[in-house]
């Protein structure tokens, strides 16, 4: 027989009708059948506040994981980015692509000047150094 009061245990005795006979038919109950369903429906009851306790511990769990994942998850992408093959490109190499993205042009913000390096300098520390030491991009 499986223990229906361990919680998160997940298996439980499944509950059957004290009166089966009632439920096909279409009489109404005796009163000793009347004590029986209402018996029944105090398990049932206690069955489903058991499991709404579950649920909640359950979702208090998923929460609480989730949001250490979403944690761990940035540190990686931090971590990865301190790896990443653009860092390796020397600072003179950077600064020549920050001057070809962006190209003169007589629309929009890329008319003027003063925004190219504002844009790339938001990027990272590094960029900023870059950008604000590109003459070119000024």
């Amino acid at each position: 027989m499986m223990d229906n009061s361990n919680p998160g245990g997940g298996s439980r005795t499944p509950l059957i009708s004290p009166v089966p006979s009632l439920l096909a038919r279409d009489v109404n109950p005796s009163p000793a059948e009347v004590d029986l369903i209402h018996s029944f429906l105090a398990q049932l009851q206690a069955q489903m506040s058991d499991i709404d306790f579950e649920i909640h511990q359950a979702t208090d769990l998923l929460n609480r994981l989730t949001q250490e994942r979403s944690e761990l998850s940035s540190l990686a992408q931090t971590h990865k980015s301190l790896v990443a093959p653009i860092r390796k490109l020397p600072p003179e190499i950077l600064a020549e692509i920050f001057i070809e993205s962006f190209p003169n042009s007589p629309q929009g913000w890329r008319a003027d000047p003063w925004h190219r390096p504002l844009l790339v300098a938001q990027i990272n520390r590094r960029w900023r150094r870059i950008a604000l030491t590109t003459p070119k991009l000024w």
